[in-house]
């Protein structure tokens, strides 16, 4: 039970982090067309991607750990 309660702690710091990390330009407010969407999507996988890998290099803050 204490492993789980810790995990979910984990998880909603790596989601605070991410919600800190990234914004979206504001230019991906509101999509122009159908390539425009697509440009802002890339874009935000490729900074979840990075922000995963630096997330387990240990190189993002983690409050309380």
């Amino acid at each position: 039970m204490e492993a789980m309660r810790q995990r979910i702690a984990l998880e909603q710091q790596k989601k605070e982090a991410w919600e800190r990390v990234y914004k979206a330009p504001k230019s991906c407010n509101i999509w122009r067309n159908d390539q425009h969407m697509v440009e802002c999507q890339n874009a935000a996988m490729r900074a979840k991607r990075e922000f995963e890998q630096r997330w387990a290099a240990g190189e993002l803050s983690q409050p309380g750990a």
